[in-house]
């Protein structure tokens, strides 16, 4: 058809990937995996699976990018992957669900440890240092 002009319009939005994972491996699922173009912005989120553990950050190579567990991203020009960062849960604040009682308070150095579910313990020091690692037994 000579004289009609026609406009074609090709998208040629390149998208990247978003790989995302949890460490240490199977304390926490991860939200947010796909295929992005540049500038989404992508809801990011993880779920504790496994009590023992607490979330710390979400890191990007070796830089932090967020200490909360969802949070938004906005999607480079680059595939990128994520890590969500948990440690192992270590005070007893953490673990009271476990219904620990320590007693008598105050002691003069012998204290009887009482537990409903058996866990390792250990005893630190003020400066952060390991004292004690030892195994409690519920009775």
């Amino acid at each position: 058809m000579l004289g009609n002009d026609m406009v074609i319009t090709a998208n040629t939005a390149k998208s990247y990937t978003l790989s995302l994972l949890a460490e240490p491996s199977g304390v926490a699922e991860v939200s947010g995996v796909g295929e992005y173009a540049e500038n989404s912005i992508v809801s990011i989120s993880t779920t504790l699976i496994d009590d023992d553990y607490e979330f710390e950050y979400w890191l990007h190579q070796d830089e932090i990018i967020s200490t909360t567990a969802e949070f938004d991203f906005t999607m480079p020009g680059q595939d990128v992957s994520l890590v969500a960062k948990y440690k192992h849960s270590t005070n007893i604040n953490e673990n009271s669900k476990n219904s620990i009682k320590i007693y008598p308070n105050p002691s003069k150095g012998v204290y009887s440890i009482v537990v409903e579910k058996d866990f390792e313990m250990n005893l630190l020091d003020l400066t952060g240092r390991k004292v004690l690692s030892m195994n409690i037994y519920s009775s």
